[in-house]
């Protein structure tokens, strides 16, 4: 116990120190935001004719004639965006039976004091639309929102609006090397896609060069209440480079709605459209083919969309493309149901295999029979025909036939269309769209004036595409009042450790290996860990995992007693007071987990069953959406918030932490379906009550973990949830898993933390492809979850651990405690997935990773250009100065080298390696430690002093009970004379004469912070 309270002491200074240093470090260095200038106003302009609000770095103007807006870059002196139009549903702002006016007024919230330039679009017979465009001091991003007031008689559900529809971007010269990086939520798989048009949630980064300039710009969501965001760049007038193909792609044929079914929930129209009725969403991490292909809407049996907004005297084909990438032998149908009725469109056929037969996606048309859709909505299944695990598709899309044109033959039967890759052409136009949608909807009464606390961000004024991200991240937390409690220790997942591979474990926790998923279990592990000393390193958490498929279940309950019925409270700690607390006075903190919903209930069952007990909803309705036992809870009745608080209260100060299972179920099946007793509730505002109550009643240090969110790609949960993971179960490392979180360092413990899900210690890297040594494999797993994710989740039991494994694992714990995240230098000029992380310390001290992904492993040679700008993939260092690295996991000096030159490093066939980079100094400087992977970062409480009359080099740092603690120092020309460490016996180690360098080796018997010095002559 010593121990262990010694290491929490030894915790809170090291937070604050490192704390304090990133905040002179994000002042100081050049690749963070500028610092603020005092000086940077906002005004505000009216006139009869234009509306204007400006800062010193951006100017928004709004026409009151044409009721259209632009937005001018005043950094860079270049129109940003023109002819910038809003709409809500059917109602478009730029129809010319509306009349504009302006106003404006000042307003204070989490940004400080801004301004608003406020737009009011009339006419008779209609609500008002609004339209708020924002802009505060010594920032250059505009925040946009929209709402309305409801001057009618009748109530009016608003489903989507669009404060930016239609802008162009940056007119003027043509574009050339346009990327785009999409911000899409947990288990979708994040790119850098070539090209400038792009759909996806959240938020997207568009960088290009234009007259040689480079431009960035991110569009995002900003706050959210009651409505999912969903960003899109397109070609002119168009809707894509995608659709621009498959516009022409029936001749004389008008493309009315296209959905890119694995990024997107519902298309935007004002016309037919189409939305997600059924499945969840799944990356094939593939490179063979455009990420529209790659992205897969998927679902046991039956994926399903929704048409709405047909006119039934109009005929259309349906359009889609899919494929069995991963060769699982899919056999699909097509479907249409209206009502009671279901037809079959195109009968059951094999979809084109990719990993055995290397055959590419197909695409193929139907027409759709017009008395399917005489309500104006038909549903679209796509129904599986074969023993594979679902059925797939890509994307859907609808053409609007000629009139009085007769299909042919072909396209009645259905005939496959001709598909090849998009050309990423320059482009001299491209359009930018923000939508703010939600499948409920909001009601607003009549006589209401409704304004959501939803809004968007555009920022055009910075041209590097790092800092443009890392100031959106920024601006997103403080938006969503976002402040994630860190997963810095690691955390023992019960089911993984004790039921994935144990067969007849499953709904039996008395049968997990070493019963390691009941209470009394996991506190026999909470020993192990205490006896085994890892303590002296990192706190640990405990995971219990009650998940359980039967009828009657824990689920609803929440409470001890169904929990000890289920076999997961046991004698000795029948409480969730017990068993927490149990593992807290043994150094640790106890977790569990919920299931707010589970599809695989229905499909087991073969009902409507939620994943809620059967009992408790027969006991329950009241609580339920619309009273009904075939429903999930309805958290927008003030009975079951109270219940719901009531849960928690019994948790809290016990349980630390929640994890929240099945999360696109719940979503899909509860909040999406509506229904609710509040008439103003969307799916949104459903979807977010459940976590806000979780974290409120836990409380502020508590961790909250969301499930993989297939649906509705969106960050809904931003402020609440702690946690998102970003994998379906697993225990294993992919590059494409790595460069899910990766490529989302500007959110990642920012906003919201990224989990990879379990991993197994003993061959979690052993995945097809792989070669290369178990050390190698198991250092580049613990290295890439420490740079790339947040959270270190243990698929093994301590007690089933090496001595070389935990050796490994005590190097990289405590994971970061600080709001930041290593970029991903080499995002924008890799042809795959990034190797190169960098994690700027300050001007001085960098930490490199880099990071053999190849798969099948290969040894790989990785370069990276020291000086120049970071979207070229270099480091940004001084050219002009030298620098020493040094390298952690083969505690090896790599060289000296100068600014202007290239780093070259060969890796080893899965290796991950860290090297800490150090500038060149006139006299003694510490290069290293061996304590942990970030070389002294968290070890050392400061960094190192050197004294120019004493000529002693000095610090403190964090030492762990008999282990001889190292500091690589270079000499520089000196020679170590004396070292002291207090009362500790210390020693120096020559480690290479050649580069002069030494080792300073202390000894402690205890944890302890230790004041050190070297002097020298």
């Amino acid at each position: 116990m010593a121990n262990d309270k010694t290491f929490l002491a030894m915790r809170r200074p090291a937070r604050r120190a490192n704390l304090v240093l990133c905040a002179l470090i994000t002042l100081s260095t050049s690749q963070f935001a500028r610092a603020a200038d005092l000086s940077d106003p906002v005004t505000v302009s009216i006139t009869p004719t234009q509306a204007l609000i400006q800062n010193a770095s951006v100017r928004v103007t709004y026409d009151l004639h044409l009721r259209k807006y632009r937005i001018d870059d005043l950094v860079h002196h270049v129109p940003a965006l023109i002819n910038g139009k809003s709409r809500i549903d059917e109602f478009d702002t730029s129809d010319a039976s509306f009349s504009s006016s302006a106003s404006s007024h000042a307003i204070h919230d989490s940004f400080g004091d801004g301004k608003t330039l406020r737009i009011q679009s009339d006419r008779q017979a209609s609500p008002s639309l609004l339209l708020d465009l924002t802009l505060y001091p010594n920032r250059s991003f505009v925040a946009l929102s929209q709402g309305m007031i409801n001057k009618t008689d009748s109530a009016v559900r608003i489903r989507e609006f669009h404060p930016l529809t239609e802008g162009q971007l940056f007119p003027g010269p043509p574009w050339s090397d346009a990327q785009t990086l999409d911000g899409m939520s947990a288990t979708h798989q994040t790119h850098v896609n070539t090209g400038p048009i792009l759909s996806s949630a959240n938020d997207l980064l568009l960088t290009f060069r234009q007259a040689n300039q480079r431009r960035s710009v991110v569009l995002g969501a900003l706050a959210t209440s009651d409505f999912t965001k969903w960003i899109h760049t397109q070609s002119g007038d168009k809707a894509g480079q995608v659709t621009d193909r498959i516009a022409a792609g029936l001749p004389g044929a008008k493309l009315v709605s296209y959905l890119d079914c694995g990024r997107i929930d519902a298309s935007s129209s004002a016309g037919p459209a189409l939305r997600t009725v059924a499945g969840e969403t799944f990356s094939f991490p593939a490179d063979a083919a455009h990420s529209s292909y790659s992205d897969v809407l998927y679902e046991p049996k039956e994926a399903r969309l929704e048409a709405t907004g047909l006119d039934p005297q109009k005929r259309y084909a349906l359009a889609w493309v899919w494929w069995d990438y991963d060769a699982n032998g899919r056999v699909e149908s097509v479907h249409v149901r209206s009502g009671s009725e279901d037809r079959e469109l195109l009968p059951p056929q094999p979809l084109p295999a990719f990993l055995s037969k290397n055959e590419p996606p197909s695409e193929i048309a139907r027409v759709i029979p017009a008395d399917m859709y005489r309500s104006g909505t038909v549903e679209i299944i796509f129904k599986n025909e074969s023993s594979a695990p679902n059925a797939v598709v890509s994307a859907v899309w609808l053409w609007e036939l000629p009139a009085g044109v007769q299909p042919s033959a072909d396209l009645i039967r259905g005939r496959a269309i001709s598909a090849k890759a998009d050309d990423h052409e320059q482009l001299s136009s491209v359009t930018a769209d923000l939508q703010a949608f939600d499948p409920v909807g909001r009601l607003v009464s009549a006589g209401e004036t409704y304004l959501p606390g939803d809004s968007f961000y555009i920022d055009v004024a910075n041209e590097d595409p790092f800092t443009a991200m890392e100031n959106y991240g920024h601006a997103l937390a403080q938006a969503t009042h976002a402040n994630p409690n860190l997963y810095d220790f690691p955390t023992v997942c019960a089911w993984y450790a004790g039921v994935w591979h144990t067969p007849g474990a499953q709904d039996h926790p008395e049968k997990s290996q070493y019963q390691i998923n009941t209470t009394a279990g996991l506190v026999e592990e909470m020993h192990k860990v205490r006896d085994r000393g890892f303590l002296n390193y990192s706190r640990v958490a405990m995971r219990l995992v009650p998940d359980t498929y039967q009828l009657n279940n824990p689920q609803g309950w929440w409470d001890d007693a169904h929990w000890q019925k289920s076999g997961y409270y046991v004698s000795p700690y029948e409480t969730s007071r017990q068993f927490g607390h149990a593992i807290q006075q043994l150094g640790g903190l106890a977790f569990t987990y919920f299931q707010p919903e589970c599809i695989w209930l229905s499909l087991k069952f073969g009902s409507n069953s939620a994943a809620l007990s059967r009992d408790f909803r027969n006991s329950h309705a009241d609580l339920l959406i619309q009273d009904d036992p075939n429903r999930s809870l309805d958290y927008t009745k003030p009975q079951t918030q109270a219940y719901m608080r009531n849960v928690f209260a019994a948790m809290r100060g016990a349980i630390s932490g929640i994890m929240f299972d099945y999360c696109d179920d719940f979503w899909m099946a509860d909040a999406s379906r509506g229904g609710f007793a509040d008439p103003h509730a969307t799916a949104t505002s459903y979807y977010r009550t459940l976590f806000r109550l979780a974290k409120n009643g836990l409380g502020a240090q508590s961790w909250i973990h969301e499930r993989n969110l297939g649906r509705p790609d969106n960050d809904l949960t931003l402020g609440y949830v702690d946690l998102q993971r970003t994998s379906n179960d697993t225990d294993k490392i992919t590059p494409d898993m790595v460069s899910r979180s990766g490529l989302r360092w500007y959110k990642n413990r920012v906003v919201i933390s990224y989990d990879m899900d379990s991993k197994d210690i003993h061959g979690s890297w052993k995945v097809p492809g792989v070669s290369g040594s178990d050390v190698d494999g198991r250092r580049m797993m613990l290295t890439m979850e420490y740079v790339a994710g947040s959270r270190l989740l243990l698929a093994n039991s301590f007690r089933d651990l090496s001595a070389e494994e935990l050796f490994d694992v005590e190097r990289v714990v405590p994971f970061p405690a600080e709001h930041r995240s290593a970029r991903p230098i080499d995002a924008f000029i890799s042809s795959g997935w990034p190797r190169v992380y960098d994690y700027a310390i300050n001007r001085q001290w960098h930490q490199l990773t880099l990071y053999n992904n190849a798969l099948p492993t290969a040894e790989q040679i990785i370069h990276v250009p020291l000086s120049g700008d970071t979207v070229d993939g270099a480091l940004g260092l001084d050219p002009a100065r030298e620098y020493f690295f040094y390298d952690f996991w083969n505690d090896h000096f790599v060289g000296r080298l100068r600014g202007d030159e290239n780093l070259s490093q060969t890796l080893r066939p899965g290796e991950a390696r860290m090297l800490s980079i150090h500038e060149v100094e006139p006299n003694p400087q510490f290069l290293s430690t061996n304590r942990h992977l970030m070389q002294g970062y968290y070890d050392m409480v400061s960094t190192p002093t050197w004294d120019i009359v004493r000529r002693t080099l000095s610090g403190e740092s964090r030492v762990v009970a008999g282990e001889p603690y190292k500091i690589i120092l270079a000499t520089n020309g000196y020679i170590a004379a004396v070292s002291s460490a207090g009362a500790l016996r210390t020693e120096i180690e020559t480690v290479d004469s050649t580069n002069g360098l030494i080792a300073l080796v202390i000894h402690s018997p205890t944890n302890q912070i230790v004041k050190w010095k070297v002097q020298f002559k």
